[in-house]
């Protein structure tokens, strides 16, 4: 399972993330109530960049995360995270 949670506050984007892999053997969930495991700030029209602060080790990457109507690119710009990609692609779920 991988998930982010994303919210939009004016040019930025604030967020949580819950990746489960391996038949739950590892695990690096960052659901804060703040949403600031991930900061990002926007850099082009749908092309926003900054942080992704990782609860399974503690550390902070440089992430590139791009928006389109059927997708959000996640990218890790600068570090490598233990299990996952560089880079991920994910498909938005709407809430009703």
């Amino acid at each position: 399972m991988l998930s982010l949670n994303l919210r939009e506050v004016g040019d930025s984007i604030l967020g949580t993330h819950c990746f489960v892999v391996q038949e739950g053997e590892k695990i690096d969930c960052c659901l804060e109530d703040d949403g600031m495991a991930l900061r990002l700030k926007r850099v082009a029209d749908a092309t926003f960049e900054g942080v992704f602060k990782s609860c399974y080790d503690d550390k902070e990457r440089k992430i590139k995360v791009t928006i389109s109507e059927s997708s959000i690119n996640f990218m890790i710009i600068q570090g490598t995270h233990p299990f996952i990609p560089e880079s991920l692609k994910f498909y938005p779920v709407k809430s009703h």
